[in-house]
C-alpha cells in the first residue's frame, strides 16, 4: 500500500514539476537577483566562492538536482563547475524514479573523513517545488538524513528554503505533519535509487545534530 502512495506522490510531483521546468532561465533569473548579484555563477568556483552561509544567516544552497529530474549533474572537485556526470562516456542518469526533492550541496564544506565521511562537499535535500540546477537558495536546517555508502557517512542535510510556504515548519517532526509523512517517501527513494541494499539507513537526526555535522564539514581557510 505503501508503495502506491509513493509512486502516486511522485506522479503528483512531476506534473507539479513541468511548468517549473518549462520557465527553467526565468526562474533562475529571478531567485539569483534575489539572493547575490556579486557572483557569477557560470565563471566562479562554485566550491570556493559562495559563501556557506549567506549574510543574514541562512545557509546557501547549490542545486545540482532539481524535484522531479533524473539527470545527475554535480559540481566537479576539479573545476568547481557544475557538471553533468558521464558513465563510461555516456551522461548519467538516474536508473530509478525521479528525485523526489532538490538535491545539492552546501558550498566550501567537505564531509571529513575523520569524522567517517567520504570528504566530498555536504550533500543537502531542499524540500518543495523544482528549483532550477546552478541556484544559490538560502535556507533554514530542518535535521539530517543519515545514511551509509560502502561504508562511508553520506549524510544529507534536509532544508527548506527561506520563502517556501512551510517556513514554519521548524523540524522533521514537523515536516512530517505537514508533508503527510514525507520522510518515509525520503528515505525509500534514497536507499532504493542506486539498487537494493547498496545505501543503508541510519535514521534522521534532529536540528542540532545537523547544524554540528554542518560546523564539522565547513573548510576552514
Amino acid at each position: 500500500m505503501f508503495k502506491i502512495t509513493f509512486i502516486l506522490f511522485l506522479g503528483t510531483l512531476l506534473l507539479n514539476s513541468c511548468n517549473e521546468l518549462e520557465n527553467n532561465n526565468l526562474v533562475k533569473d529571478k531567485v539569483n537577483s534575489e539572493i547575490d548579484n556579486s557572483f557569477n555563477l557560470n565563471e566562479g568556483n562554485l566550491l570556493k566562492d559562495v559563501n556557506t552561509y549567506d549574510s543574514e544567516g541562512f545557509i546557501n544552497a547549490l542545486i545540482e538536482i532539481p524535484t522531479g529530474t533524473r539527470e545527475k549533474w554535480e559540481v566537479s572537485k576539479k573545476t568547481g563547475q557544475l557538471e553533468l556526470n558521464t558513465k563510461k562516456g555516456k551522461p548519467r542518469k538516474i536508473e530509478y524514479l525521479p528525485y523526489p526533492v532538490n538535491y545539492g550541496m552546501i558550498p566550501n564544506t567537505l564531509l571529513p573523513k575523520e569524522e567517517g565521511g567520504d570528504g566530498d562537499p555536504l550533500d543537502i535535500i531542499v524540500i518543495g517545488d523544482p528549483i532550477p540546477k546552478g541556484t544559490v537558495v538560502p535556507c533554514r536546517i530542518l535535521g539530517v538524513l543519515k545514511l551509509l555508502d560502502k561504508g562511508e557517512q553520506d549524510d544529507k542535510l534536509i532544508a527548506i528554503r527561506a520563502e517556501s510556504q512551510y517556513y514554519d515548519v521548524n523540524n522533521i517532526q514537523e515536516l512530517d505533519s505537514a508533508k503527510n509523512d514525507l520522510t518515509k517517501l525520503i528515505e525509500i527513494w534514497f536507499t532504493n535509487y542506486k539498487g537494493p541494499g547498496k545505501m543503508v539507513f541510519q535514521g534522521y537526526g534532529d536540528v542540532s545534530e545537523a547544524m554540528h555535522l554542518l560546523e564539522l564539514s565547513i573548510v576552514k581557510n
